[in-house]
């Protein structure tokens, strides 16, 4: 699994290498962070921030009653976040403006700015439902110790996100639409895309439908309390990027995106080594629960959280002498400059200070 995170997230950096290249730190890519910013923001509470960590050890139960039971409580899942995360797209769509004139009050100064926020809301309203669902089928492949493809379908996304921006901006520019809109058709496609590799393993592991569901059962009930209390911790991580964010639009042009490219590096390290450990971690440690095995579950437990704490804060730690090094490697070349790199550099100090 960690193999796999490792090739995820570094194609993630490359697709922001890519993006940082090609558009720099301007208006324009304020406009696709911040119109970015509102479906991700929902994707942690729906997806893998509340959703996978109250999931799994549910459907496990399941199994453990039957493999029928597992496969139609997924798929009674797959029904509720579809329908739950559809009436979100639509209202995204319906209501951009009032959105985006919430999340960045500042853009309404710039008119041809904020219609441009605007409408990458509504070309990215889909991105919602179609990484909540690519969750839910990773959780349910790791909950039968399938780690590998899953962990790996994130890098299908950054993939087409790196071919979108480097193939589909002259493209769309010599039909008189902006570039900046390859971004949000390639988070689209690339969404679908995560879906879609894990298909064929739904399908083998005999994951795929069967017949009628129960869309509210016992074990859905226990999905959502288990989501309402994961669901308040998020939301305080959700508060503070939406601050940030409000901050930030009210600055100067290129804030946004100075923030969004220092935070990337920060998560970098996080992203590897937590979701990595906790990942694998939280099927071994559920098994163990569920087999009245207490003791082994605890001491698994203590032993994922010292291998965290120790590995991530002597990677933040390297990264924080190196700040300006790696956002000078990382980044700085064509649109992006030097500027751009040391402000990104003091950015991503604070952003390990906190």
């Amino acid at each position: 699994m960690a193999g796999a995170t490792l090739i995820s997230r570094i194609l993630g950096l490359v697709r922001e290498q890519v993006q940082a290249a090609v558009f720099g730190a301007s208006g324009l890519t304020d406009a696709f962070n911040v119109a970015y910013r509102i479906p991700n923001m929902l994707r942690d509470l729906f997806a893998e921030g509340a959703f996978s960590p109250a999931f799994v050890p549910v459907f496990m139960e399941a199994k453990i009653e039957g493999s029928n039971v597992a496969r139609r409580l997924l798929w009674s899942v797959f029904l509720l976040l579809s329908v739950l995360t559809i009436i979100i797209g639509i209202s995204m769509v319906i209501f951009a403006n009032e959105i985006v004139s919430q999340i960045a009050p500042k853009f309404l100064e710039d008119p041809a700015k904020f219609q441009i926020t605007v409408t990458l809301l509504r070309i990215m309203s889909p991105f919602l439902t179609l990484v909540s669902i690519a969750a839910l089928f990773m959780g349910a492949l790791n909950a039968i110790k399938i780690f590998f493809v899953p962990a790996l379908a994130p890098a299908s996304y950054n993939v087409v996100m790196i071919l979108a921006i480097l193939c589909l901006p002259p493209v769309f520019e010599k039909h008189g639409v902006m570039g900046i809109y390859a971004l949000g058709l390639g988070a689209v496609v690339g969404g679908l895309l995560q879906i879609l590799v894990q298909i064929p393993l739904i399908i083998k592991k005999s994951l795929g439908p069967l017949g009628p569901v129960k869309i509210i059962s016992p074990y859905t009930k226990k999905i959502a309390g288990r989501m309402g209390l994961a669901f308040v911790g998020v939301s305080a991580s959700q508060v503070n990027i939406f601050i940030n964010t409000l901050l930030a639009t009210g600055t100067v042009v290129g804030a946004v995106s100075w923030m969004t490219y220092a935070f990337r590096l920060f998560q970098f390290p996080l992203g590897i080594l937590g979701v990595s450990i906790g990942g694998s971690n939280l099927v071994h440690f559920s098994d163990a629960w569920k087999a009245g095995k207490k003791s082994e579950a605890l001491t698994l437990l203590k032993s994922s959280y010292l291998l965290s704490l120790f590995t991530i804060c002597w990677a933040l730690t390297m990264l924080y002498t190196m700040s300006t090094p790696t956002a000078h490697l990382i980044f700085e070349r064509g649109a992006f400059l030097r500027s751009d790199t040391l402000v990104v550099s003091e950015l991503l100090k604070y952003y390990l200070w906190g």
